[in-house]
């Protein structure tokens, strides 16, 4: 037995033998062969998957880059609203923003709230930085050499509803709606956002031939009358008759002066068309061959010396003779005049508003009465003051200008502006027809000590009988100038029985600042005086 289990191992080991001889003794081309497809397979794996990162990091760029000219294009627009969706790698789950200078809020179901908390922890370690944009998770995007997962986006409302605010991948598709309405300085970034324009309908305008304007900046075709019938302001009637001759071409327009314009259509019992009466373009438009568009601006800087001391505003009103009513304008503490030419700033697209409804607007620069280095209004001295001299210039420079309408000078400040306005108020009362006082409160109950420190007092001020309408705007969080500051101007105008109204922004986390939703507010206070 030992003899036939030596020999089996003897057979087995030889087996063995000329099998690995048999793999040695392969011909060269087949295994050099054997090598070439290795190596090729590895070269399209490493092709392919790197095809697939371009891809991907491409894709993200793309999504970064276009949703940044989308939100400039809206941001450029009076009013707009749009939701832009762009394809995004499955890789990336969601693109948030935040804003970092304000505490985590969380909202919507226990889900997101989890993933919003999640992102939170990661996002708030950037805290200080600008960056209000992030790619989630960071972990994906470590792929792209040259892409970052955090980016700062200019001319976005940074989120207050939820922070952070982020829009989830579906499907390979993320979608953000972006909205800016009249006035504001900035775009929103919403969870969806209808177009704030919708064309109109023939139905809905009324029409049944013609082309006419849809409302927002296109023109839509109602087609033509039948035989026997011509269109007159888009109506289908009769075509004339031997009794009445058409005195022009239906639809035509011409101007009747600066101001108006008058329309060709049918306007009485007979089937022939004649020419409307006048119809008044809107403030701030002027008439030109029958279209009413916006008046040019004219604009300058005006030189006056006060007291020896050579001291500056801006002045802006629409083209024409007007009279044109007047808003003095005035900026903040550390701030300058030329804030509100800015048409990127909230305050210079107030200025804008303002001009295109017809108003002309004074900007006066402050100097620096109190505090050294600082330039801010001298709004707390009655006695020895270097601005209510100024303004007393200013109000002779609109009575001697034709042009301005100096039975309507309204006045509008912010902060330290805001208090100047209200030191206008109590020291010129019969000039000024109505203010609008933001972020502020009644000069008389604000000091500054030795070291300009600003000293509040909160109780309810005395107002003259003779104080103007005030509106007044204030942030509930206002960390400069208390709100109660606002509060108890308003409760005592209320008790001096002077009209007055308070708008109280209960959501901003910046709280200190012009609330562009309110500048129609403004406008509207203003014309009501």
């Amino acid at each position: 037995m030992k003899k036939r289990a030596n020999y089996n191992k003897q057979q087995n080991k030889k087996g063995r033998a000329e099998k690995a001889g048999q793999v040695m003794h392969l011909p060269f081309g087949m295994i050099f062969s054997m090598i070439l497809i290795a190596v090729f397979v590895f070269v399209i794996f490493f092709v392919i998957r790197n095809f697939l990162v371009m891809r991907d990091c491409t894709e993200i760029n793309l999504f970064i880059s276009d949703m940044k000219e989308n939100i400039n294009n809206v941001w450029h627009a009076q009013a707009a609203g749009m939701n832009f969706s762009a394809a995004m790698p499955k890789m990336i789950e969601a693109v948030c923003f935040a804003n970092l200078s304000a505490s985590k809020k969380l909202m919507g179901s226990a889900e997101e709230r989890n993933f919003a908390d999640a992102v939170w922890k990661e996002i708030s370690r950037y805290k200080g930085s600008e960056n209000n944009f992030f790619l989630w998770p960071f972990r994906a995007v470590r792929i792209c050499k040259d892409l970052s997962f955090r980016y700062t986006i200019a001319h976005i409302a940074l989120p207050g509803d939820a922070n952070p605010k982020c829009f989830k991948n579906d499907g390979g598709k993320i979608t953000i709606g972006l909205e800016k309405k009249q006035g504001e300085a900035l775009v929103r970034i919403e969870a969806g956002a209808a177009p704030t324009c919708q064309p109109k309908t023939c139905s809905q305008l009324g029409k049944e031939c013609g082309s006419w304007s849809d409302g927002c900046g296109g023109t839509i075709d109602c087609g033509t009358c039948p035989s026997g019938q011509t269109c007159s302001n888009g109506i289908c009637v009769a075509a004339p008759g031997p009794g009445c001759s058409d005195e022009c071409s239906s639809g035509a327009r011409e101007c009747v002066d600066s101001t108006s314009y008058k329309e060709c259509g049918n306007y009485d019992d007979d089937s022939c068309t004649e020419w409307s009466s006048a119809i008044a373009c809107a403030a701030g438009e002027t008439c030109s061959a029958g279209i009413c568009t916006a008046a040019e601006i004219e604009e300058g800087l005006k030189t006056l010396t006060v007291d020896g001391r050579e001291r500056q505003f801006y002045y802006k009103k629409p083209s024409g003779s007007g009279p044109f009513p007047v808003i003095i304008v005035l900026h903040g503490r550390a701030q300058d005049a030329d804030v509100w030419l800015n048409s990127s700033k909230a305050q210079g697209q107030f200025v804008s508003y303002a001009l295109s409804e017809g108003y002309a607007i004074i900007a006066p620069d402050s100097v620096e009465p109190i505090c050294p280095g600082v330039k801010q209004w001298d709004y707390t001295r009655t006695t020895d003051s270097v601005d209510l001299p100024f303004f007393d210039k200013i109000f002779e420079w609109i009575d001697d200008n034709s042009q301005l309408n100096s039975n309507r000078i309204y006045v509008a400040g912010i902060s330290s502006g805001g208090f100047m306005t209200s030191r206008l108020a109590l020291y010129f009362p019969t000039k000024i027809k109505a203010v609008a006082i933001h972020s502020a409160g009644n000069a008389d109950k604000v000091s500054f000590d030795s070291e300009c420190n600003t000293n509040f007092d909160e109780s309810i001020p005395t107002v003259s009988s003779d104080h103007p309408p005030t509106l007044l705007i204030h942030g509930e969080n206002d960390n400069i100038v208390p709100y109660l500051m606002g509060q108890k101007y308003y409760q005592g105008l209320q008790n001096a029985g002077i009209e007055a109204n308070m708008l109280s922004q209960t959501t901003c986390t910046i709280c200190h600042r012009w609330f562009s939703e309110y500048d129609d507010d403004i406008l509207d206070w203003f014309n009501k005086h």
